[in-house]
């Protein structure tokens, strides 16, 4: 539901449409991450404890743009929006990061919990779909 301070899509899967269609293998992603931490940040990369401090400090970012957004200057809308994206970027570059250090494949699991969670129908079992 949009909130009337909200500039978003009355419908956000209507939205979908506007993103590119862009397949993204993340596998491929994985790999290229995990290049980039390694080469840039060894300390970061080798240490699955500091990848999820780091997540949990990218979540806080999420939330504060996400707020600002939401209740502060709406002249400022698209700043906050701005800063939501790459939120959301660090976010899934970093949680790809931890899973690499932690043995993770990204993709299965991702595959692995969707193929789960999207059979599940919330309307007819409240309890666990």
């Amino acid at each position: 539901m949009t909130s009337s301070r909200e500039r978003g899509p009355t419908d956000p899967v209507d939205s979908l449409d506007a993103f590119e269609s862009n397949p993204l293998n993340l596998h491929q992603m994985q790999r290229e991450v995990a290049k980039w931490m390694a080469s840039n940040f060894p300390e970061f990369f080798n240490n699955s404890d500091v990848a999820l401090i780091k997540l949990t400090e990218e979540l806080g970012e999420l939330a504060e743009a996400h707020g600002k957004q939401l209740y502060g200057d709406q002249e400022m809308w698209e700043e906050y929006q701005e800063k939501k994206i790459d939120a959301v970027g660090d976010i899934v570059i970093v949680l790809i990061s931890y899973c690499t250090r932690s043995g993770i494949d990204f993709q299965s699991a991702v595959e692995k919990v969707w193929t789960e969670v999207g059979g599940r129908d919330y309307r007819v079992n409240k309890i666990d779909g």
